[in-house]
Parts: C-alpha cells; structure tokens; sequence
C-alpha cells in the first residue's frame, strides 16, 4: 500500500520504529500530509518525551486534550499528547455504577500509584486512547507515535494481556465481596498473598485489595474495551508504517520489531527509510573519483564518500526490505538540520510525497 493510499483510506496509523530515527517528526508529517489533502488527521504521541510539541514548535500547548495544529481548506491537523492519568480517570468515571464508586477509587493509594507510575499502564491507557480519538467526530484519521520499538510492542499487546487478566479466576477471586483485608475465600492463596504482604507491606497490599474490591463491576466495561482495542489494532483500517535509518543497528532492531508484529498477525504496510545519505547522481560519483588525487580534492573526496555511504546504505536497506515482501518503501534523505517548528514538518511532508 502506497503513503497516499494510506493517507486517503485509513483510519490510524501506528508509526513504530527504534529510537533515533525521527519517527516523532515523520508522525507529525503524515498529519499534515493528511491535513493537505483534506482529512482532519489528529498525531498522537504516546512517549513520555515531549518530542511531537518540540517538533512542531509547540511545546507548552500541547496536553491531553487535542489541539488544531494548522487549518488547510478543509483539512486539519491536530496533535495531542497522552495523560495517562487523566485517560484512566475518565474511564473510572465512564464505568463506575454511581459517583460513591468513584470517589472510592480516584482515592485508593493503590489506585493512583497504578494509574500515574506503572509501565504497563501506559501501555493499555495509550490503546483506549487510540480507540476513543478513532471513535471521534472530529477526526478521520489518528496517526500514533510510538516509543521505541520494545515499547511500541508493549502497546499492541497490551489489550490482548488486559482482557486476559480479567477473565482471570485469579482477578475474579481478588474482586470477590467476601474478601477482606489478608482474608481469602481460597486458601490456596493465602501463601501468595503472604509473601507480597512481605515484599510490599501489608497496609500497601490492603489497599490493592481494596482497590480491587471496588473495581468490582466495572471490568465488564474494562475488558470490552480492550477487547475493541485490540480488535482496532489488528484490523483492516490500521496500518503499521516502520520508521527506520539505513544502519546496521537501527536495522536489526526493525527487524526485531517486525517479527513481534507477525507474531500479533500485524504486517507493516510501509517502510520510511528516513536520514538516508544524499545522492548526486551516478555521473557527480565518477567524476569525484577521478579527482579524488588533486592536490585540491578534498571537495571531490567528500563527493566520493558519500557516494559510498549512499551505496551501503541502499544494500542494507535492500537486504531488509528482502523480509517484508508485502511492506513498500519510501526514502527520505538526511536533513542538514533537526526540525522544530512546524516549517520543518512542513517541508518534511513535501519529501514524503514527493514523486
């Protein structure tokens, strides 16, 4: 599937890739791409890093809440960052049978260490964000800016793991009304519990328990709605676009990426080789090693070498391409400055979809 394809017909995409590549500035670019061609297209960054306000100049405006970036004809783009906790707070607030049951929660220890620090947290709150911003009016396409690749992993397979958990019989005794404090309907357990009220403290481990007493109810609502993520995910209006460089490294951990994704049943519709080393044609190569021995050469040697850095890149990137027969690819050449402003999107996107 070509960039324009995805741009015209999708409804999200996940740009995934290693760290260092500038996948958060292509993320914003496709948006604007999008926004050019009249879809309203929101960017999405799920990394804690402020990298997407930073990239487009906006650095204390954007929050939780979506903002229009740029207004193009009909066209929109719009960027937003995720609140974990503030995501979580609102799906409390969805599912909870009345406003005692809420403040119940919102107030739990445990509840708000788990909603504001854990890892995994993250990764299930960023997939319901995804479905909520997919489910809005406002917009017809949210394009998703990963953390590095192991992260970006974490994110597609945490619904899947969420929706397990609480079909769990372990989740459903933990909810269970009859169990208070270190009491436990099944003594099976009881040693477990033991040990984590060593590990953790006891008054911690009381008030997981009573976290999870009180969340009893809402899990229906909570396991649909990772249900739908990961049904989102792997569906046939989401397409996967890998952002990566023509190194070695950056490489193999592409190609990391992209078996975790086949595992899922999740193949990469594009492949953005980005910060790739310029060309200046075949005959600017020849010539610049025919003068590489001048006295005064240093110019034409600089030519010769990045002719051959360009010629290694494209092998590499070559060899790679080998592994996604499905995936198409697009090359984007090394900018002789980082972007930060929306400027530097700009000309970015124009690259993207040049011919």
């Amino acid at each position: 599937m070509s960039l324009e394809q995805i741009l015209r017909t999708q409804s999200v995409v996940v740009c995934c890739g290693t760290g260092g590549v500038g996948k958060t500035s292509i993320a914003a670019a496709l948006a604007l791409s999008a926004a050019q061609i009249g879809r309203r297209a929101i960017v999405i960054t799920i990394d804690p890093a402020r990298r997407l306000a930073d990239a487009i100049g906006l650095r204390d405006e954007i929050g939780n809440e979506p903002v229009l970036v740029k207004q193009i004809g009909d066209g929109q783009m719009w960027a937003t960052m995720l609140d974990v906790g503030e995501t979580f707070d609102s799906l409390v607030t969805q599912f909870a049978s009345d406003a005692e049951q809420v403040t119940e929660i919102l107030n739990n220890t445990f509840y708000r260490n788990v909603s504001r620090s854990l890892s995994g947290t993250r990764d299930y709150i960023a997939a319901e964000r995804l479905l909520a911003l997919q489910g809005d009016d406002r917009f017809d396409l949210v394009i998703v800016d990963t953390p590095p690749t192991r992260s970006a992993l974490a994110f597609v397979e945490a619904p899947e793991r969420l929706a397990r958990f609480l079909e769990h019989r372990l989740f459903r005794l933990l909810i269970s009304p009859t169990l208070t404090g270190m009491k436990l309907i099944s003594t099976a357990l009881q040693p477990v519990v033991r040990t984590a009220g060593k590990i953790v403290g006891a008054a911690a481990l009381d008030d997981a328990i009573a976290f999870l007493q009180a969340f009893a109810g809402m899990e229906d609502g909570f396991r649909q709605r990772a249900r739908q993520s990961a049904t989102l995910l792997r569906g046939p209006v989401t397409s996967f676009v890998l952002v990566a460089s023509a190194r070695a490294d950056t490489l193999e951990e592409a190609s990391y990426f992209a078996d975790g994704l086949q595992r899922n049943n999740i193949a990469i519709d594009l492949v953005i080789a980005n910060r790739m080393p310029p060309r200046f044609g075949d005959t600017a190569a020849k010539v610049a090693l025919t003068h590489v021995q001048d006295p005064d050469g240093d110019l034409w040697r600089n030519l010769a070498q990045l002719h051959s850095e360009a010629e290694q890149a494209d092998a590499q990137l070559a060899q790679f391409m080998l592994g996604l027969t499905s995936a198409s690819c697009i090359r984007v050449a090394e900018r002789s400055a980082d972007i930060i402003d929306l400027d530097g999107i700009t000309d970015l996107a124009a690259s993207l979809l040049a011919p």
